[in-house]
């Protein structure tokens, strides 16, 4: 069951990146009303749901950067108002903090 959901999400990942490449090589893909910039965060969600699933007692804190990382950009692309998510940066201030938390894993998990 773990090896399909990871298929499928690898799937999607391909599918999503495929078509976010296609403008550097002169294709445009257009639906209307739909924008695959605002959306784009949801990568970041489903590399770390993988992250997750495969491996979790090795990957569970990059998983869960992940999550939280396309989350706040996914809320901040569609419009919803939450204030907090206003203040916080996730390049210069969740990004850094995640990679302190990862140094910090790696140094009391190896052996």
């Amino acid at each position: 069951m773990r090896k399909g959901i990871a298929i499928l999400l690898g799937l999607i990942l391909i599918l999503f990146s495929a078509i976010r490449l296609l403008p550097f090589f002169g294709i445009t893909v257009s639906v209307v009303g739909f924008s695959l910039d605002a959306w784009f965060p949801v990568v970041f969600i489903l590399i770390g749901l993988c992250e997750i699933i495969i491996n979790p007692s090795v990957n569970w804190l990059i998983g869960i950067a992940m999550i939280v990382l396309g989350a706040i950009d996914l809320v901040k692309n569609i419009g919803v108002g939450i204030p907090i998510l206003s203040v916080i940066d996730t390049k210069t201030m969740l990004l850094p903090a995640f990679i302190f938390l990862y140094g910090i894993k790696v140094l009391f998990t190896s052996k």
